[in-house]
């Protein structure tokens, strides 16, 4: 019996990951049934919230780095349909490298509106 321990083993080890192998192999099965409501739009069945109805919002984010050449460009575009959709607009402000952790200690001791700050580690 102590002889035949070694090969079952190594036997069950090799039928638990071919096992393995083909589940994760097999495709994920699609229920194609659609939930109630519209699902695919996210829509409950409510109406949304009109942009009108929303307050209007501005965030403040601060990176780490350089602006980019078409920065003005591409968040002005992109601020405008943020804005058309949820009545809100991101404003991006820039700190170099090495100032970076200066500047986010005078901002965050400050008490200045501070939204989001980009942190690396």
């Amino acid at each position: 019996m102590a002889a035949l321990r070694r090969p079952l083993s190594l036997l069950l080890v090799l039928v638990l990951a071919m096992g393995a192998l083909l589940v994760g192999c097999t495709p994920a099965a699609t229920d194609t049934t659609p939930p109630p409501g519209n699902a695919s739009n996210g829509d409950t069945g409510e109406e949304p919230p009109k942009t009108e109805d929303l307050p209007y919002a501005k965030i403040i984010w601060y990176t780490v780095g350089d602006q980019h050449a078409d920065h003005d460009e591409v968040w002005g575009r992109f601020n405008e349909m943020l804005k058309q959709k949820m009545n809100t607009e991101v404003d991006i402000k820039f700190t170099t490298w090495t100032d970076w952790q200066t500047k986010y200690n005078v901002l965050l001791t400050s008490g200045e509106q501070i939204d989001g700050i980009f942190a690396a580690n």
